[in-house]
């Protein structure tokens, strides 16, 4: 695989202790031409300092953001707020946790374009064996 084939997702809901060592790692990342996706925005700690420190190349917003977003006003204020957030930075916004059509519908009304959730398929890895990838043997080149 090339690193530009490569996404690393960074979990928001664990805070980072060593900030300056955990930024110089995704210097050498992103110089190794991988990108960076924010998962489980909105269920952690850093929240909003983090997404502005880190840009990632993709926000996923969190689950418990989702549920039930189409009879929910202050989670659908969210939502439009990340989503104009991506929309201003270039990163791309992929709702997780969408179960029910009425949930889909009012994302898709929005104008969110990227959804991951029970409405479209379990996870699964499809009878793909599991990929060995070392990322510190792209940083040391």
């Amino acid at each position: 695989m090339k690193p530009e084939q490569l996404i690393l997702e960074i979990t928001e809901s664990e805070m980072v202790k060593e900030s300056d060592a955990f930024f110089a790692v995704i210097e050498d990342i992103r110089a190794a031409g991988i990108r960076l996706a924010l998962d489980d925005f909105g269920a952690g700690y850093a929240g909003l300092s983090l997404l502005a420190d880190l840009m990632p190349d993709k926000i996923k917003l969190d689950r418990a953001i989702t549920n039930g977003i189409h009879e929910s006003g202050p989670r659908q204020a969210i939502l439009h707020s990340v989503f104009e957030f991506a929309n201003a930075t270039g990163s791309h916004l992929i709702v997780e946790g969408v179960e029910t059509f009425d949930e889909w519908l009012w994302l898709n009304n929005a104008g969110v374009r990227k959804f991951q959730g029970f409405l479209f398929a379990r996870p699964q890895l499809n009878g793909t064996s599991a990929i060995q990838f070392d990322a510190r043997a792209l940083i040391d080149q």
